[in-house]
């Protein structure tokens, strides 16, 4: 490990957030609308507060074992034998959730800026700028995150507001139409949209103040939370529920039929499809950086940069199991039933009330 391969907590949240708002943002009103209608924007909130809820969970655990990943506390508070499933969940869940977001990348680039382009070049292209960012460890990742976030954000707000004209907020009547049961199931699809926070697991030796992590998590999720409501919010009162279903990716549906006042901007979806593609890459890199670490982790290997390697070929060839982007959304809620809940939720769970009952690591 590079010695001055520390974080501060305000490159943390910001790293959170680039790390979650990703691929998933384009498809996030269509997957919520479909379960809980007009209340789509309720199940964002509670994901979103189930997500901190979890994020809690992990930021106690990791402080109990402040310069272990998941690796070595799975091998600690399971035993070496009991730790290797959960080890080895874990970096399923990474390698798939990685080569599928990959694959939608690449999708969504080809049908909107180059379609005369293999998807599989997107991707390869993709990749090899991943490799390049990843061998330098994680402080010249966030260092990255820095210095571009304040561009999407701007350009963020500017699509936002710019989608406040000719929206119908009367679609998103009535409030509490659906029931509990569908409200709950929209928020539960939601998570994968909020994934990306479990990374905490794995770089949180990394972490200069490790007692402020979790308020680090707390600005981070406010700020992913209020843009996912309002991109729901804003694809039901332009589209309605009906329309909103029936679109793969209501976000950039809804960023073409922008009409800046004025015309001082031709094209305004290049700008933002531009900005996008940085955004995406800032949500691949930290999880390619994740497996790599992992496996280093794994087989107790000093540095991480020889796995990079590994781990970049795996990553594409999951991305080219599913034929279409249909398929690609299947595979993704198969990733979010079974891999992402006992990542998420049932490990940390069992980590963290393992080792309390045994009393094991630092008791604040």
């Amino acid at each position: 490990m590079i010695e001055n391969d520390k974080i501060t907590n305000t490159q943390l949240w910001i790293f959170i957030v680039l790390t979650v708002i990703g691929v998933g943002i384009f498809a996030l009103p269509r997957i919520v609308v479909e379960s809980a209608d007009e209340d789509g924007w309720i199940s964002v909130i509670l994901g979103g507060i189930a997500s901190i809820f979890l994020f809690l969970i992990m930021c106690r655990l990791v402080r109990k074992f402040p310069d272990d990943t998941i690796v070595e506390i799975s091998r600690k508070v399971f035993g070496n034998i009991l730790s290797v499933p959960v080890i080895l969940i874990f970096t399923l869940y990474m390698v798939t959730i990685i080569g599928i977001t990959l694959r939608i990348f690449g999708e969504v680039v080809k049908m909107t800026l180059l379609l005369r382009t293999p998807v599989e070049v997107i991707m390869i292209t993709m990749l090899v700028l991943v490799i390049w960012l990843t061998r330098y460890g994680i402080e010249p990742i966030v260092r990255f995150d820095e210095f571009v976030f304040p561009l999407i954000m701007v350009t963020l707000f500017f699509v936002l507001f710019f989608s406040i004209p000719r929206t119908d907020f009367s679609n998103m009547l009535p409030v509490f139409g659906s029931s509990a049961a569908r409200i709950l199931d929209g928020a539960y699809k939601a998570t994968y949209s909020y994934a990306g926070f479990e990374l905490i697991l794995l770089i949180a030796p990394q972490v200069k103040d490790k007692g402020k992590m979790f308020k680090s998590g707390i600005i981070a999720f406010i700020v992913i939370i209020l843009t996912y409501i309002s991109v729901v919010i804003l694809a039901i009162g332009k589209f309605g529920i009906i329309d909103t279903k029936k679109l793969i990716w209501p976000t950039l549906t809804m960023i073409r039929s922008i009409e800046v006042p004025g015309s001082f901007i031709e094209r305004l979806e290049g700008i933002v499809m531009s900005q996008w593609i940085i955004l995406a890459f800032t949500t691949i890199v930290p999880i390619s950086y994740a497996i790599s670490y992992i496996l280093s982790r794994i087989f107790k290997h000093k540095n991480f940069k020889h796995f990079t390697s590994i781990s970049i070929p795996i990553i594409y060839l999951i991305s080219l199991i599913p034929d279409n982007i249909v398929e690609a959304y299947d595979f993704l809620d198969k990733i979010t039933k079974y891999l992402e809940t006992p990542v998420i939720l049932i490990i940390p769970v069992l980590l963290l009330t393992t080792a309390v009952l045994r009393k094991m690591g630092a008791n604040k």
